[in-house]
């Protein structure tokens, strides 16, 4: 699978559906690992309630996709191992997610770390919309399109958080 950056949209060539849900679960991980670190540097209490209940959400999400992995397995060959597709994926276009354990050195203030998240949950719902014109099952998409609206619910409220 082929992923650019065109212009502000995503475009996926050499669409692979497993590979779809290797990334999301990546991408879920990365942003349940991120959501800690920027709750470690919030002092806000009202921000850190709203940080645990979005971890919550992305494990939510983290499941989801690791059962379509599951159920794309079981229907059609695999040929790719989990850690050599993500270790071979160019991670440009989803900044901040490229070198996450580096990334928790880059928050200092909770300002930048809210940034980070609302660029975050951007490229998170370009990415889950890029491929849901190309998934086949009704349950994924159906799925996939309850992931993307609850994504866009995060980044809302990071940016409302944000102007605090």
């Amino acid at each position: 699978m082929k992923i650019e950056d065109r212009k502000g949209e995503l475009v996926i060539t050499d669409f692979a559906e497993q590979e779809v849900y290797q990334i999301a679960s990546k991408i879920e991980k990365d942003g349940i690992w991120f959501y800690q670190k920027v709750m470690e540097k919030v002092k806000n209490e009202y921000a850190r309630e709203i940080l645990k209940v979005l971890i919550d959400e992305e494990k939510k999400h983290l499941k989801l996709f690791e059962e379509f992995l599951s159920i794309a397995r079981e229907h059609g060959s695999d040929d790719n191992e989990d850690n050599d597709l993500l270790d071979s994926m160019d991670y440009g276009i989803f900044q901040p997610f490229q070198g996450m354990p580096n990334i928790g050195e880059l928050i200092v203030n909770t300002d930048k770390a809210l940034k980070l998240a609302v660029i975050a949950e951007e490229k998170s719902i370009k990415f889950y919309s890029a491929c849901l014109g190309k998934i086949s099952s009704k349950k994924t998409i159906m799925g996939l399109t309850a992931v993307i609206e609850e994504e866009k619910k995060h980044k809302a409220l990071f940016e409302k958080m944000r102007l605090k």
